[in-house]
């Protein structure tokens, strides 16, 4: 698989994404490109829930280790 297939979600390139699902989110079926990849509108929504709970996590795995 090439690096470049891949995104590396941090908490600003996540912000990026929702800013760019905003600008299309009134058509779920949809598609937009972000970092050169296309998402459908309806799945990007999911896609952001599941990694904002990622991120929900591993700031109370953090927590946690202190």
């Amino acid at each position: 698989m090439r690096d470049d297939a891949i995104i590396t979600w941090t908490p600003e390139k996540l912000s990026e994404f929702k800013d760019e699902y905003a600008k299309h989110q009134r058509d779920p079926t949809g598609t937009f490109k972000f970092e050169d990849h296309n998402f459908v509108v309806g799945y990007a929504r999911y896609l952001i829930q599941h990694i904002e709970r990622k991120f929900a996590g591993s700031n109370e795995d953090d927590r946690q280790e202190s």
